[in-house]
This record gives structure tokens, C-alpha cells and sequence, in this order.
């Protein structure tokens, strides 16, 4: 069964919206219509060389080129993994990066775990696997100083993660959202609670 089979199972017709005029200097934003989908798969089936995505692009309306590759390589090419990490996975990726001596090249990472885009890879390294985050449990030192520092600079999560050494910036959101419904304004530097 091909892309086009399973997006088209159990679904009913489309409205017509290939009348629809575009101005090339305003793309289309925001979600991809099942219609769209299919006429991007469509393209890419009839293209020999997927690397042609001008030409792909003019099949989908609204659309440009670069929509169309990220839309493709990312979310509807076959053979994509999406969901939970396997072992085997994240054996391949722990091995990938300690044993690397260079700045990662994300992408050529990707390249050997199948099914997996170089953001994948970097996300569960550094989300996850990566042996230096710190996953004891919060101090209220660094609980007083992530109210802090998110009232001075604001919700820059990334910004925040490189004065608290160790943590993850979903792990630092995480904490101050879990603190502000708490009432972190009674904790005091320092203080036991």
C-alpha cells in the first residue's frame, strides 16, 4: 500500500480548493490539508528525482519548494520513525556521539539510525541520553534561582539552561512551571520547603 492509499483510507472527499489563487510572494502558512498531502505524495511519485521540488511544488498550490521538501522529509516519507526510542536505537546514538571527535553533524548521525531525522537524533541526545543532565532532584537553590533568572530575562528557557549547568531547558520549564503553580513567590533562597 502506498502514501497515498493510506491517507486516503476511510477518509471522505475533499473540497475543491484548487481554485484557489496564490500570490507566490504569500505562501501558504500554518497546517497541511489532507488534500495537500495527497497532492504532494502524488508529485513525488510522478518526479524519478525527488530532488526536483520546484517542480514538485508547482503541484501543490499555495506551496513552495521549501514547505514541500521539509512537508516530505519530514513528516510523509516512507520509512520514517516516529514514537518511542528502541534500545538498538539509542545504543547506535550514545555510540555515534561519545565516540565522536568533531563537532556533531547532526544530519550524518541521522544517517545511521534509519528512519530518524538529524532533529530526532539531537533532540533525544540532548533531551534524554546525554550522561551530563542532571537528574536529581531540584534543589532550592536552583528552584530560587530559575524564578529568578525567568523574571529578569523572561521565558528563554536556552538562555536559562547555560547559567544552570546540568539541566535541560524542558527540564528548567518544566520546574518553573511546576513552581509558579505551586505560589513560588513564599520560596526564599535557600529555603526548605
Amino acid at each position: 500500500m502506498d502514501v497515498i492509499d493510506l491517507l486516503m483510507e476511510n477518509k471522505r472527499p475533499l473540497e475543491d480548493t484548487t481554485s484557489t489563487v496564490v500570490n507566490k510572494r504569500h505562501r501558504r502558512q500554518g497546517t497541511w490539508t489532507e488534500e495537500e498531502n495527497i497532492l504532494l505524495c502524488g508529485a513525488v511519485n510522478a518526479t524519478k528525482n525527488n530532488k526536483q521540488w520546484k517542480l514538485i511544488a508547482e503541484s501543490v498550490p499555495g506551496r513552495d519548494h521549501v514547505q514541500c521538501m521539509q512537508r516530505w522529509q519530514k513528516v510523509l516519507a516512507p520509512g520514517l520513525k516516529k514514537g518511542p526510542w528502541e534500545n538498538e536505537e539509542d545504543s547506535i546514538l550514545s555510540s555515534i556521539v561519545v565516540q565522536s571527535t568533531e563537532p556533531l553533524n547532526w544530519s550524518t548521525v541521522a544517517t545511521h539510525i534509519g528512519g530518524r531525522t538529524a532533529k530526532q537524533c539531537r533532540e533525544r541526545w540532548t533531551l534524554s541520553l546525554d550522561p551530563s543532565i542532571n537528574r536529581r532532584p531540584w534543589t532550592p537553590e536552583e528552584d530560587f534561582q530559575i524564578i529568578q533568572l525567568q523574571k529578569a530575562i523572561g521565558n528563554k528557557w536556552s538562555q536559562i539552561k547555560c547559567i544552570i549547568h546540568g539541566r535541560t531547558e524542558n527540564q528548567i520549564k518544566t520546574r518553573f512551571n511546576t513552581l509558579k503553580k505551586k505560589g513560588y513567590n513564599q520560596i526564599k533562597s535557600g529555603a526548605s520547603y
